[in-house]
């Protein structure tokens, strides 16, 4: 019986590894995860990575098996990198670094991450007796988050954030300055480039052209349809402004009301000045009515002056 039990259990390993070894990425996938980082280059070109299936096969294999053995674990981290923008090649490291292991310790490295202690404290995480953030997959991936981005940020492109998470920032500036170039081409070549760089590297674009391939290039196809759709929509909306825009202004402001208006304008015109004639008339009577009011005055005391005289005359 468990003999039976343990020849299927065999059978069942054996095919899956065969399963595991077909299915390799194809160059189409591998050119689509090197795009998803920022390369400009294919595989092809690429002279460093052309015997890249035979070289890492086993290494390939192993940390598939642990992928599908941690699919849960790793959808709440490829969530994460979604969520912040950074593609999901780099969602994928730990399997290179901790083979996706929350308790793993290295040389002074700890986590899924493998940050020094120095980084991780970098990084925004506790590293202390009776507590070590660098355990923990939420706050330690939330920090690699944060890393990956300030590396991106100095080097420019995905790709060199990648080599610098690996060697660090400084050595990979120098490799750039040494070789005048920031191709991947180039900078694989050079002798030295760190070794365990280029493996994680490596192991890292199998994983992602295999786990990613149809995702990644299901999100380029979303993004340049949602980028169409709404420059569309956009246009469609401008358009319908500019039409709904006109039709206000014809429907508020027609040009008989705007002669009415220029009638009304005139008309307020003509009220002022006959509003200054008038003012002017009124003034000038005023005047007159000042100088009549005068020479009656004159004429009064003439009058009386007269009359005063007739009286002398007649006592």
């Amino acid at each position: 019986m468990l003999s039976s039990l343990f020849r299927i259990a065999l059978i069942v390993a054996l095919f899956s590894t065969l399963a595991l070894a077909t299915s390799m990425p194809n160059d189409a996938a591998l050119n689509a995860a090197l795009k998803s980082i920022g390369s400009d280059e294919s595989y092809q070109e690429i002279g460093a990575l052309s015997n890249l299936r035979e070289k890492y096969r086993t290494s390939y294999n192993s940390h598939l098996r642990r992928h599908q053995a941690t699919q849960k674990e790793y959808a709440s981290i490829e969530k994460q990198f979604r969520k912040a923008g950074i593609p999901t090649f780099f969602s994928l490291i730990p399997y290179c670094e901790s083979g996706f292991r929350t308790n793993s310790h290295g040389y002074g490295t700890a986590g899924l991450w493998q940050f020094m202690a120095q980084s991780g404290r970098n990084n925004g995480l506790i590293v202390e007796k009776g507590r070590d953030d660098r355990t923990d997959a939420c706050l330690s991936t939330e920090a690699a988050i944060r890393y990956v981005k300030r590396l991106k940020k100095d080097l420019g492109s995905w790709y060199l954030a990648d080599f610098a998470y690996g060697m660090g920032e400084l050595k990979v500036k120098r490799l750039i300055q040494k070789n005048g170039s920031k191709k991947i081409s180039v900078l694989l070549r050079d002798p030295e480039f760190s070794r365990g760089t280029r493996d994680h590297f490596s192991i890292t674009l199998l994983l992602a052209a295999t786990i990613h391939p149809s995702k990644e290039s299901d999100e380029n196809s979303d993004t340049m349809s949602d980028d169409q759709n709404q420059t569309t929509s956009i246009d469609a909306i401008d358009e319908r402004d500019d039409a709904s825009y006109i039709a206000t202004r014809k429907h508020h402001h027609p040009k008989k009301h705007v002669k009415s208006k220029k009638h009304k304008h005139e008309k307020k015109g003509k009220k002022s000045k006959k509003g200054k004639k008038d003012k002017k008339s009124k003034k000038a009577k005023k005047g007159k009515k000042g100088k009549k009011s005068k020479s009656d005055k004159k004429g009064k005391k003439a009058k009386k002056s007269k009359q005063s005289k007739k009286g002398n005359k007649h006592p």
